[in-house]
């Protein structure tokens, strides 16, 4: 058992496996959550989270809080990977109220409430906090005002 932990939202994904990959290598506890399972040399503990919901419902928030601790097996977690990220890509015309609102909560709005909910355990293990961003913050391209917009915030 190792005594550091990490948790990285959308561990399923190219970035979020890569990540999960290299600190499993350096020795991490890898808790990992997203959409989808990534393989098991991936990380430790997969926790299913609609980050959407999560964003909105404090219920929804609380459980996975509650999950991450669960799965920290006695680590401390040393790090809250904001990885995950949804794009949804159309015209600016064309994008609707909802789509807006979903790519606020999970590229925005979730990562906060996670570091919210994780704060004091980052403190005490004098842990830290990395928030995946985009080359879209700052050079993007047409229909990806919400993902862009979502990313220089």
């Amino acid at each position: 058992m190792t005594d550091r932990a990490v948790f990285i939202t959308g561990v399923g994904g190219g970035i979020g496996a890569a990540l999960g990959a290299a600190y499993r290598k350096a020795g991490w506890r890898v808790i990992g959550s997203g959409r989808k399972a990534p393989a098991p040399e991936i990380c430790d503990h997969f926790i299913e989270a609609n980050l959407n919901a999560l964003a909105e419902d404090d219920a929804v928030l609380a459980r996975v809080a509650e999950n991450v601790r669960a799965a920290l097996d006695g680590a401390a977690l040393g790090a809250l990977i904001n990885n995950a990220a949804t794009q949804i890509l159309a015209p600016a015309d064309k994008l609707t109220a909802a789509d807006w609102q979903m790519t606020m909560n999970v590229n925005l709005t979730a990562p906060f409430r996670l570091s919210q909910a994780f704060l004091a355990d980052l403190e005490a293990a004098r842990g830290t906090i990395l928030n995946i961003g985009s080359v879209h913050a700052r050079a993007t391209k047409p229909e990806f005002a919400a993902y862009a917009t979502s990313k220089a915030a």
